[in-house]
């Protein structure tokens, strides 16, 4: 008599629907009373009935970091929410000078394989000068005028002088 009630939460999901992909929030409550009890990621996993390594890659991703704070499923929900939002703006939208610098390496006729790879050589691995060759073709050909394509001459966008993308494969 007296204390408090064990928390059990019922995660199964009802009959006719899947389990998402995406933690929910009472999982993620889960996840933060077990942690505060002690428990290790491999138990708390088993008990909401995921697999060990989503369970310790949710603590690794929404437990700050340079705090002493401890994880909380409410932040941790909010973030993975913010993570999910699409579309997500191109990198060589946000970065002004990663734009420049891949126009100019474009006008004297680089492939997007090559700016990629002049890229790492120049900036080593620093995120912010990363770009793979694919976002680079995806901005000069995404729907007919990528966002490169309005800068440059539409025949001087590649070495091809092509409007269009090559289908890899033969019809």
């Amino acid at each position: 008599h007296g204390g408090l009630k064990p928390i059990t939460l019922d995660l199964t999901p009802p009959p006719g629907q899947q389990r998402h992909r995406a933690l929910s929030l009472p999982e993620r409550t889960v996840i933060m009373l077990r942690l505060a009890d002690g428990h290790s990621p491999a138990a708390i996993a088993r008990e909401i009935g995921r697999h060990r390594s989503t369970v310790t890659r949710e603590i690794k991703r929404n437990t700050p970091a340079a705090s002493r704070t401890p994880y909380t499923a409410a932040s941790a929900h909010l973030r993975a929410a913010g993570n999910r939002l699409r579309p997500k703006p191109r990198k060589i939208n946000a970065h002004p000078l990663l734009r420049e610098k891949v126009l100019g390496y474009l006008r004297d006729q680089f492939s997007p394989r090559q700016i990629q790879q002049q890229l790492r050589l120049e900036h080593g691995a620093d995120p912010q000068w990363t770009m793979s060759h694919e976002a680079i073709y995806q901005a000069l050909y995404i729907q007919g005028r990528g966002s490169l394509r309005e800068e440059l001459h539409a025949e001087k966008a590649t070495r091809q002088g092509r409007t269009r993308r090559a289908a890899r494969t033969k019809l």
